[in-house]
């Protein structure tokens, strides 16, 4: 149930802003703070939850639900501090939800570090702006798995230039780091003039 909200969620925050994906280094600072908000209790449960965290099992509710209630308090504690706004609250969750379950992710061994190092490196390089708008529609558009050719050249381009083209289960791997990276870009660009 968690999980449907969470997903509607990250739908709506993509359709409120898809467009200045990438325009938002300076919007996240306060989104900082709920990476440095938890308690040393919260960070040993985290510790020990992210390594359980499985995103693609539907049967791991419950460690996704105490994942989120840790977000959730993280973001409660920064509203606090710096009194966001109703929307700026609900980026920050969906920020917030997100990084967790990045973080989750490239621990759970699905990628090697250095491939993983190789897609950061990739999208610290140059306007990554056109890739993230394409991620961004892939979520918007749930009516059709298709991407126009252009937008696949693309995805195949960059899957190419981090060397994950040759093998369709570390294509889609790439595509669930990808979503992620553009998820937190999209709240990021989004949370300063949410009201």
């Amino acid at each position: 149930m968690i999980r449907n909200r969470l997903a509607k969620g990250l739908v709506l925050v993509l359709l409120a802003g898809s467009q200045n994906a990438l325009a938002q280094d300076a919007a996240t600072a306060p989104l900082d703070c709920m990476a440095t908000s938890y308690t040393p209790e919260q960070r040993e449960q985290l510790d020990t939850l992210l390594l359980q965290f499985d995103l693609l099992n539907e049967d791991d509710s419950d460690v996704s639900d105490k994942v989120i209630g840790i977000a959730i308090s993280a973001v409660e504690t920064c509203d606090r501090r710096l009194d966001w706004t109703e929307g700026q609250k609900d980026f920050a969750y969906i920020y917030e939800v997100t990084r967790l379950s990045d973080a989750a992710f490239r621990l759970s061994g699905a990628l090697a570090k250095n491939e993983i190092t190789r897609i950061d490196t990739a999208l610290a390089k140059g306007d990554r702006s056109n890739l993230a708008r394409i991620l961004a529609d892939g979520f918007l558009d749930q009516s059709s798995n298709e991407i126009d050719d252009d937008d696949a050249l693309v995805l195949g381009l960059f899957a190419e230039e981090v060397g994950l083209n040759n093998n369709d289960e570390k294509t889609e791997t790439l595509g669930v780091i990808l979503s992620f990276w553009a998820l937190q870009h999209v709240a990021g660009s989004r949370f300063d003039s949410a009201q």
